[in-house]
């Protein structure tokens, strides 16, 4: 399994992928934008589940998860 944790902010999104033994496999920052997280989201490969930072800059992430067929197609839950 690889866990993609997410912090968002005004201008990047930061990333860090872990997997089940803890070990960082990928670390990236990105613009932020919806078809940014969505991108890098599909470069991890699967099994994946996204952990997103609760804050105020994250309501839209979660707006996608809810809107968007993409999200369920990259492996989101």
């Amino acid at each position: 399994m690889n866990y993609i944790g997410t912090d968002s902010h005004i201008s990047t999104l930061d990333f860090k992928v872990i997997n089940e033994t803890g070990k960082v496999k990928k670390a990236q920052k990105v613009v932020t934008s919806a078809n940014n997280f969505l991108e890098f989201v599909k470069s991890v490969p699967k099994p994946r589940q996204v952990i997103i930072e609760e804050g105020p800059l994250a309501a839209w992430l979660l707006e996608i998860r809810d809107m968007c067929p993409k999200w369920r197609k990259a492996g989101g839950h």
